[in-house]
């Protein structure tokens, strides 16, 4: 199996299903790999619903959190580019 993020990311799911994918900088709070792969589908859904396809570059601007993260991997799972915005600028 090829090594990419969606690859490790479905070996995390089906391995670690309850373990911390994403713990927050700051917080005690953590997402679960679980948690994270419902939360890039939903967004993987909103986005596709948008007209997002395959080779689209879909910009991502917000505080780090998991959500962010999941509105990364939703992006790069769907087939886009994700072009990062750092929300101070």
């Amino acid at each position: 199996m090829e090594r990419n993020i969606i690859n490790i990311l479905k070996e995390g799911l089906a391995d670690r299903s309850l373990m911390p994918a994403i713990s927050e900088s700051g917080s005690k709070t953590s997402t679960n790999y679980l948690q994270l792969a419902a939360d890039v589908a939903l967004v993987q859904k909103e986005i596709k619903a948008l007209g997002m396809e395959k080779g689209n570059t879909i910009g991502i601007c917000g505080k780090n959190t998991s959500l962010w993260a999941a509105s990364y991997l939703a992006v790069l799972c769907s087939g886009g580019t994700a072009l990062l915005i750092d929300e101070k600028t």
